[in-house]
């Protein structure tokens, strides 16, 4: 079992299972840009395509881009009249193998199994996440995966129960050993809204936020 740090900073807000949904984009918001990434990335549909916990107006723009989305949360969804949202843990379920022809989850990983969302706290859940997506892709598929935080350490920490700050190797390998192809990554910081193009500097443990493009062989 791989080592995490844990930095405890703050205990407020740190159980949201009740957390907002995003229906429209924020302006300024960083989801804003990593959704973008996602879209640009995997293009127009048609197809069926397979999104975990991302920003509801994730799910509404890939649903305009010509793609029949399955949505997948660990919450209870609000009903939308004519989408298709399920709640389940993306890191148990068990997906249909082969079953969907692209896929996108933004900035989920880092919360995942931390109980913040009322989910079971699981140690590794990022790492299954990312193995049940693989499965449930036909190969040649793509996935849009926002790791969520970044930052120039030597392994993970964890800021209290509220996400997970990768390092950029074990991102590159968790993708790899999921049984995927990194096509491109994108390194984000939020206090600008810019894309950096190059690899996290900052040992600040949340400025800079890792998005890839991944395919399945």
């Amino acid at each position: 079992m791989r080592q995490e740090f844990t930095f405890y900073l703050d205990p407020r807000n740190d159980y949201t299972p009740h957390e907002f949904w995003m229906l429209q984009r924020e302006p300024g918001h960083h989801y804003c840009k990593q959704v973008d990434f996602a879209l640009h990335g995997i293009g127009s549909g048609p197809g069926c395509l397979l999104m975990v916990g991302s920003p509801l107006f994730e799910l509404i723009e890939f649903s305009q881009a010509g793609w029949e989305v399955t949505f997948v949360d660990v919450r209870k969804p609000p009903h939308m009249e004519g989408f298709l949202l399920v709640q389940a843990d993306a890191s148990t379920s068990s997906f249909e193998p082969g079953l969907f022809d692209a896929a996108s989850t933004t900035c989920v990983l880092c919360h995942a199994g931390m109980g913040r969302y009322g989910d079971p706290i699981m140690a590794e859940a990022d790492v299954l996440i990312l193995k049940n997506i693989a499965r449930a892709l036909k190969p040649g598929a793509r996935l849009a995966v926002t790791f969520g935080p970044v930052a120039s350490i030597s392994g993970i920490a964890r800021i209290d129960n509220r996400h997970r700050v990768y390092n950029l190797p074990i991102a590159r390998a968790m993708a790899q050993d999921a049984g995927f192809r990194i096509l491109k990554e994108g390194i984000l910081d939020i206090n600008t809204g810019q894309w950096t193009g190059k690899p996290p500097t900052a040992l600040f443990l949340g400025r800079e936020y890792l998005s890839m493009l991944l395919e399945k062989p």
